[in-house]
């Protein structure tokens, strides 16, 4: 099932112990693409960069318990390995991979203005809140900055993507510093609000002030 936010989501129902335990999904990569490991998920790079990744395999019985299973990795095949022999589980058993892909669900320029410039919006997709918080990649110690890491890079790849009217109106460095900003220090913002009026910060560091401003800055190195 294809989602809203691009994200593609595979259920395989597992209908007795006499089933398969492995699963094989193949995916089109070109020859700068390939999929990596990356804790309990898998991370997709193409020509270095982010362009998805598929969230932790799991498995669940009829009487929702869940049943081992693990990824692997052979070029451009991932197998879903769903070890429900392994012990007594009532059927059928459900599987069932994600991949995402788009971090924002929305981007768009706001009906009004700031200051007379234009305010560019975001809103995290159900995949992009999966990555920043880092359950997609496994929920390891360090998988949460992993996130952040990939919304400030990926995240403005995909804004700044969207060329046309939406670039026209981000193309100020403030709004890159206010895009890290949401991205790297304030992970309790609901939409992402990019507006151009803002000056350019000092040297392009928005962590001063931070806990103050909260990514809504009124001056070059202060609040």
């Amino acid at each position: 099932m294809v989602k809203n936010d691009g994200s593609l989501q595979v259920t395989t129902i597992i209908q007795a112990a006499t089933a398969p335990t492995r699963f094989d999904y193949q995916f089109q990569l070109d020859g700068t693409a390939k999929i990596i490991k990356y804790g309990a998920g898998l991370v997709l790079f193409n020509d270095g960069k982010f362009a998805g990744a598929v969230a932790p395999a799991w498995a669940i019985d009829a009487e929702g318990k869940n049943v081992p299973t693990h990824y692997e990795v052979s070029g451009a095949t991932i197998t879903q390995v769903v070890d429900h022999q392994s012990a007594n589980f009532t059927y059928p058993v459900v599987a069932d991979p994600w991949l995402g892909v788009n971090l924002f669900s929305s981007i768009y320029i706001a009906p009004w203005t700031t200051g007379g410039l234009p305010v560019v919006n975001l809103n995290l997709s159900p995949w992009g809140w999966l990555v920043y918080t880092g359950v997609a990649q496994g929920g390891l110690p360090l998988s949460f900055g992993a996130g952040q890491a990939i919304l400030d890079t990926a995240g403005w790849d995909e804004a700044w993507g969207k060329g046309g009217s939406i670039r026209a109106a981000l193309d100020k460095p403030s709004q890159r510093q206010q895009f890290s900003c949401h991205a790297l220090g304030a992970i309790a913002a609901g939409e992402w609000n990019l507006e151009k009026f803002r000056p350019n910060r000092l040297n392009g560091d928005w962590a001063v002030g931070v806990a103050v401003h909260h990514c809504n800055w009124t001056t070059a190195d202060r609040y």
